[in-house]
């Protein structure tokens, strides 16, 4: 079995706090949850623990970024993410 890492996508509040993913929004970033302040940051953090990038919007520049951070990593046939990816 090949293992490979990964660097997932997480949204937050402008206070860093985590928007948990059953939060509905609008295209616009607006909250449709009550209670929630809606998203403004997207963050991406590798598991390897030594990349992590940050947008105020959903942009393609952070996706590009992750993409080619994760095509460093070479496929191995052992576990590749034990870490927590520097949280």
């Amino acid at each position: 079995m090949i293992h490979r890492h990964a660097a997932p996508l997480r949204r937050l509040h402008a206070d860093r706090s985590p928007c948990p993913p059953e939060h509905a929004h609008t295209a616009a970033r607006e909250p449709l949850t009550d209670g929630c302040p809606g998203w403004r940051i997207v963050e991406a953090r590798c598991c390897c623990g030594t990349w992590k990038s940050s947008a105020t919007t959903a942009s393609s520049a952070l996706a590009e970024q992750r993409r080619r951070h994760l095509a460093t990593h070479p496929r191995t046939g052992t576990a590749a993410c034990t870490g927590t990816g520097g949280r």
